[in-house]
């Protein structure tokens, strides 16, 4: 009897274990949520926009060869630029490098993920799980 309360014991804890590893935190996977059904370009934090593109006041720029993607407003005192390390495939991770000014708490790189690509709008989500932040990238493909 005591062999099969230890085996059954075994058996709900490797289960219970199982379970815990898998599951994805309901936190992050929100935001990642809320990061795909953005369509305006910028930076996302905790499904908050951080600084996102505003047609009447930002221009937007963008280098397809070195991989960088710039909002900034006229006055060029507000920049965000975001740099990838490598060209960009769904499901694929990047060392995104961040220029900014005029904006604070923002770090200086973030390991993201491609999580959607989208040809026929130019246009990359991708998704830093440490910090929870996201960016909308115009991408020339």
């Amino acid at each position: 009897m005591r062999r099969h309360f230890s085996i059954l014991a075994l058996i709900l804890l490797t289960g219970l274990l199982y379970l815990a590893c898998v599951r994805e935190d309901p936190l992050l996977k929100a935001a990642k949520e809320h990061l795909v059904s953005q369509e305006i370009y910028g930076m996302y934090k905790d499904r908050q926009a951080v600084f996102i593109y505003d047609a009447d006041k930002h221009q937007l720029a963008d280098n397809a060869e070195a991989l960088y993607f710039r909002i900034q407003n006229d006055s060029q005192n507000t920049i965000l630029q975001m740099t990838l390390d490598q060209e960009p495939d769904l499901g694929k991770k990047c060392l995104m490098t961040i220029d900014a000014k005029g904006l604070s708490g923002i770090e200086t790189s973030y390991s993201v993920e491609v999580v959607k690509m989208d040809e026929s709008k130019q246009t990359l989500w991708l998704f830093d799980q440490t910090g929870k932040t996201g960016f909308v990238m115009f991408y020339r493909f």
